[in-house]
């Protein structure tokens, strides 16, 4: 896990279609970080809270092809027309109902521009008050796990808003091993048969020799 905070002499983070350091600083870390550890490339994610959130959408729109996975927390959403290269980062936008400093509208807005041109996102608006809205999205939640989840250009990393615990652990092997090989089987069942009878008669021709 890599965390890092703002220096003190930018104390927030913005929306800025230019480079201004900051973030080319961050960008910089993780490229070291990666090259001196075994880390898998397509399982990279990345969240902040509050001003936070605000650098994870610059984050993503600068670097779309990075991510697997994205939760801006506690923040607005940026300019719609800077999120049609967000194609690869599932992105699971939440923020509290009564947050005061939020524009709920531009996250709406942002949901639907980023699925109609091809990305996936959806936004969770909790039932809590104030502006912290990161405690409700790692406890009730989950959105720790569901970023553990990801892996960038795989169906079966659970989707955004998905909270991931065992019932759906349990549900993804289920869809990965145990369903496709009830699927054959039962296309095959005819086939199955008769290689069973085969190896039946095999076992009776071989035991007959004793």
């Amino acid at each position: 896990m890599l965390v890092m905070q703002c220096p003190t002499e930018t104390p927030t983070w913005f929306f800025k279609p230019t480079k201004d350091g900051t973030l080319d600083v961050l960008v910089a870390i993780m490229e070291h970080v990666i090259a001196e550890n075994s880390i898998d490339e397509k399982c990279i994610t990345t969240t902040g809270v509050s001003s936070g959130g605000w650098g994870v959408w610059e984050l993503i729109m600068r670097h779309p092809d990075v991510f697997a996975g994205a939760i801006p927390t506690a923040c607005s959403a940026p300019q719609l027309h800077r999120l049609a290269v967000l194609k690869q980062t599932a992105i699971w936008s939440v923020a509290n109902k009564e947050d005061p400093v939020i524009d709920f509208d531009s996250i709406q807005n942002a949901t639907y521009a980023v699925n109609r041109s091809g990305g996936s996102m959806a936004s969770t608006a909790t039932s809590a008050s104030g502006h912290n809205a990161w405690i409700p999205a790692m406890t009730d939640y989950n959105c720790f796990q569901w970023m553990l989840a990801q892996q960038r250009g795989k169906w079966f990393a659970p989707p955004p808003g998905t909270v991931v615990n065992k019932p759906y652990a349990l549900s993804l092997v289920f869809a990965m091993f145990v369903l496709p090989l009830a699927i054959i089987g039962f296309l095959l069942w005819g086939t199955i048969c008769e290689w069973l009878e085969t190896a039946w008669q095999s076992v009776q021709e071989w035991s007959g020799r004793f």
